[in-house]
């Protein structure tokens, strides 16, 4: 392997016995020797640690980093600081990666871009459209990072390992994020670059884990931390110019928090707790104007109950989310 890799492969790593090891298998199979996989061990109570250190067995090209755990930003930050490539790459240990992901970088790195964006297998379809990955550039790139949600991921991304070193997300996140850190992390990158291209190839198969913080998160703290997201998406908007032209998707993803809460509020009965949200500021602040394309029907159904303020139709909304458990 190269002094200086042109590839960094940064792998965090918490309880994922189950997965690590299948992992860091594919990994270790991509061609070439201008690549290297900095794992990081984010403080794992399970045998993550035993199954890494057994597989890497003094590979020269995977350098394992251990730490108390922190979180899956910060691991990426550890991975990332003691990380050697010109770019870094972020693979989650329950996802796969393609086995041609590095030879289809390469040629598109003779630019020197900032970023690439490339595509990825998600629930048995493309996370992008390809015809939008092909015109690819900053300003759309940065416009998707606050009023979408295709550049959120950050595992479907090739970058310049300084401008993550540079980048300012965990000051703009201040707290630990579990939800949403993504996002905060991908808009803080793109706010230093200067180019950013599209690949439109599928690179990275995204594997649903029912088991993970994503998906066990209180409906609550996904609220509070979706609002402190936005909040800070909000900075980067007005600072990209993106103010007006950009409202209708940005208020339309503060809804599906919106919406999404309320559900579980539904869920528990909590009707009360409903109409109290209908009266927040980022509820009404949203309202105004929003792209409902971006909804689905039953996000864009809540919203309308959130909107007539009524607890008449929180209850009735309480009742159809009662009856659904019923029946299954």
């Amino acid at each position: 392997m190269a002094d200086k890799p042109l590839f960094s492969i940064v792998v965090p790593a918490y309880n994922a016995e189950k997965t690590i090891g299948t992992c860091l298998d594919a990994l270790l199979r991509l061609g070439g020797d201008d690549y290297e996989v900095v794992v990081v061990n984010d403080g794992s109570r399970d045998c993550t640690a035993d199954i890494i250190r057994n597989r890497i067995n003094d590979d020269a090209r995977v350098r394992f980093v251990s730490q108390d755990n922190a979180g899956v930003y910060r691991a990426r930050r550890a991975g990332c600081a003691e990380a050697r490539g010109e770019y870094c790459l972020f693979v989650d240990a329950d996802d796969k990666v393609e086995p041609e992901l590095l030879a289809a970088l390469r040629p598109v790195l003779a630019p020197w871009p900032d970023m690439v964006v490339f595509n990825a297998f998600v629930g048995g379809g493309l996370l992008c459209d390809g015809t939008w990955l092909e015109s690819l550039d900053l300003v759309a790139a940065r416009r998707e990072a606050v009023a979408g949600h295709l550049m959120n991921p950050i595992w479907n991304k090739c970058i310049r390992r300084e401008l993550i070193n540079l980048s300012r997300a965990e000051e703009d996140a201040a707290e630990r994020l579990v939800y949403g850190e993504d996002a905060i992390q991908v808009a803080s990158v793109l706010d230093l670059c200067d180019s950013v291209v599209g690949l439109n190839v599928a690179l990275y198969r995204y594997e649903t884990n029912a088991g993970s913080v994503t998906s066990t998160i209180d409906p609550l703290l996904r609220f509070k931390q979706g609002i402190r997201k936005q909040e800070i998406l909000s900075v980067y908007m007005d600072k990209w110019g993106f103010r007006s032209t950009e409202r209708g998707g940005f208020n339309a993803n503060c809804l599906i928090y919106c919406a999404d809460y309320c559900k579980a509020l539904a869920e528990r009965g909590d009707y009360r707790a409903m109409g109290e949200l209908a009266n927040r500021p980022f509820f009404t602040d949203a309202i105004g104007y929003y792209d409902k394309r971006l909804l689905t029907r039953n996000q864009k159904m809540l919203v309308t109950v959130l909107r007539a303020k009524s607890l008449i139709a929180a209850r009735l909304l309480y009742l159809l989310a009662a009856f659904r458990r019923k029946v299954r």
